[in-house]
C-alpha cells in the first residue's frame, strides 16, 4: 500500500452545467462520506441527449463509475451503486445531504456534499510557475500520519525507502495493507508529483492525489 499523498480537498472538475433551479441535482458535486479514513467522493450529475438522468460517481477509491437506476425528482435524487448499496438524498442550491441503504435495507453511512463552481473560462496551467522541489520523505515518517483512526500500522522508513509489509500472508498472497498514510502538509496548490514504487506481483497499491483521485499502482 502506497501512502495517500495529500489531505482531503475539493474537486475542481468542470461541471456539466451551471446551477438550474428547475433541475437542481444536475451539477458537479464534491462529497464527504461517513466512513473512517478515506471519506472522499465525487458526483457528476447530468442528463443525456434524451433527458435521461445519469450520475458518474467516485466513491472512496478506485475509478468513477456510472450509477444504475438513477432518478432525479425535483431536488431529490437516488441511484444504485454497482457495489450493491443504494444512495438517496436531496440538494439545495449549494449543499447536498444523502444516506446509503444496504442490500438488506439497513441504514449505511451519511453523506454530505457541496456544489463545485464552474472553472472560469480561460484558465490554463501552461503558464504555471513551480517553486523549488519538496522532498516529502526528507524527515521519514515524521511528516506523515495515519488516515484511518483504527487499523494496523505497518509503515517503516529506512535508507530512503517507505515500506509496508503488512499486506502479505505467510504464503506470499496479498491480505490488505493496514492503514493508509497522508502528508501532514496542507499548503499545496498546483503541483507535479514524482515517485518511484516497487510492488510484488499480486499486490494492490496506489497514490491518492488530494485524498480523492487514485493513481493505481
Amino acid at each position: 500500500m502506497i501512502p495517500c499523498l495529500a489531505a482531503f480537498a475539493g474537486c475542481v472538475c468542470r461541471a456539466p452545467a451551471d446551477y438550474d433551479k428547475n433541475d437542481p441535482v444536475v451539477g458537479n458535486w464534491g462529497l464527504e462520506l461517513g466512513y473512517d479514513g478515506m471519506k472522499a467522493g465525487h458526483m457528476i450529475a447530468s442528463r443525456d441527449a434524451a433527458g435521461k438522468p445519469q450520475a458518474l460517481v467516485l466513491w472512496r477509491w478506485a475509478s468513477p463509475a456510472q450509477m444504475k437506476n438513477v432518478v432525479f425528482d425535483g431536488n431529490r435524487f437516488s441511484f444504485d451503486h454497482p457495489w450493491g448499496f443504494r444512495v438517496e438524498g436531496e440538494v439545495a442550491a449549494k449543499d447536498l445531504v444523502a444516506k446509503t441503504v444496504e442490500k438488506d435495507g439497513k441504514p449505511g453511512v451519511a453523506v454530505k456534499g457541496w456544489r463545485n463552481p464552474p472553472i472560469p473560462a480561460g484558465v490554463s496551467t501552461k503558464d504555471a510557475k513551480l517553486g523549488a522541489p519538496i522532498d516529502l520523505l526528507k524527515d521519514g515518517l515524521a511528516g506523515w500520519e495515519p488516515l484511518e483512526k483504527s487499523g494496523k500500522f505497518g509503515w517503516s522508513f529506512k535508507d530512503g525507502v517507505l515500506s509496508n509489509k503488512l499486506g502479505f500472508k505467510a504464503d506470499g498472497s496479498w491480505a490488505g495493507g493496514g492503514v493508509n498514510l497522508r502528508t501532514k502538509r496542507a499548503d499545496f496548490y498546483d503541483f507535479n508529483l514524482e515517485y518511484d514504487v516497487r510492488v510484488p506481483k499480486g499486490s494492490n497499491s496506489g497514490v491518492y492525489l488530494r485524498g480523492r483521485y487514485e493513481c493505481q499502482v
